[in-house]
Formats: C-alpha cells, structure tokens, sequence
C-alpha cells in the first residue's frame, strides 16, 4: 500500500513525499518487515559432479548457501554457482538462473538455503538436494523516499 503527500510551498516548487506501508514511526524507529521473498526452488544442477556427494553427509536442511555469479563461465554466461564454505555443491538449474542472475548483478541480497535432503536420490544423484533462493528482507524497499517535483515556469 502507498500512500502520498503534496504540498505546495512559497517557494513555487511542489514537494512530494511517499512511502511504502509499514512506514517509519514517527519516533523514527524503522518497522521494516523481517522476512524474506522465496524467489525460486529447485534441485541443484551439477550436483554429482562437484564437490557435493563428498559432503552430503555434513549437510543439513536449513543450511545457507552462499550465490556466486560466474559470468564467463562457457557452458552458460548467466551461470550462478552455489557454495558452502570451501564447497562447490553444483549450479542454478539454466531455466532458474536468468532472473537470480540479473539480480545479483544489480548487488541484490540474496542467498539459497537447502530445503529438503535425499540422501538416496531414488537412484537420482541430481535430486539429492532441494535449494530455495530467497531476496533478503528488509533490503527490498527503501522507506520514506522523497521526490522533488520543479514546476515548468
């Protein structure tokens, strides 16, 4: 929900203020939400060839997973590789990776976190590991941003 505020000044120039529900308090405590916006969910592509069958046993559900962009990598130049500690696990699948590519290109906060294990895989090593992406709360919005608005004379 947005709401706005105009008011015109002596000055001859509007000043306009909006912010995005929940907004500052007027104590000026920040009630920025805490939780984070699920972007994707997947298998880790890749898994059975990196370094993930050696430490599936050290993985746990919850686990935070770190996203790197591999913009030359040669097999797919929107490449994001997911890694725990010193740990290669494998890769966003192709058809996942344009949209959390873009963003963390742009710097946007964002991590991975293993939602489900499967040690067996049901003969199915690829599908040992589900991953979630999630943009970071709290840093999607900025609050009480203001815009200056010059009338033409």
């Amino acid at each position: 929900m947005k709401f706005s505020i105009g008011a015109w000044f002596s000055c001859r120039f509007r000043f306009h203020f909006t912010m995005d529900w929940p907004w500052t308090s007027w104590r000026g405590t920040s009630l920025e939400p805490r939780s984070d916006y699920e972007l994707a969910r997947f298998h880790i592509a890749g898994f059975q060839y990196h370094d993930g069958p050696e430490i599936l046993e050290d993985l746990m559900t919850g686990l935070v997973l770190t996203l790197v962009r591999e913009p030359k990598n040669p097999h797919d130049r929107r490449a994001v590789a997911l890694r725990w500690g010193g740990y290669h696990l494998g890769y966003v699948p192709r058809d996942r990776n344009p949209t959390i590519a873009r963003l963390l290109d742009q710097g946007a906060p964002l991590e991975g976190r293993i939602i489900e294990l499967n040690p067996d895989g049901d003969n199915e090593p690829w599908k040992a590991v589900r991953v979630s992406v999630f943009l970071i709360g709290g840093h999607a919005a900025m609050y009480g941003k203001a815009e200056v608005f010059l009338p033409e004379l």
